[in-house]
């Protein structure tokens, strides 16, 4: 996502542990930083690309769209 922060596609996440979903990593250390939590009702693909400046795309399968996505600020 940025020089600190990476961000990685996973297949074992959800609740039946068949959805796709996504990690936060530190990006030197490679430690998990937490999961990334979409909204309730998007159908987020597994597949992410980041755009360098702390967002990045993901297509969500549901609404066939390709969406821009960035961390809430704590």
């Amino acid at each position: 996502m940025d020089g600190d922060t990476v961000i990685a596609a996973t297949l074992d996440s959800g609740e039946d542990g068949r959805h796709p979903g996504h990690r936060l990593l530190d990006g030197h250390t490679l430690e998990s930083r937490g999961t990334v939590d979409h909204p309730r009702g998007r159908a987020v693909d597994s597949s992410v690309r980041p755009l360098g400046d702390g967002t990045w795309l993901a297509y969500d399968a549901g609404r066939e769209t390709l969406d821009r996505w960035a961390l809430q600020a704590p």
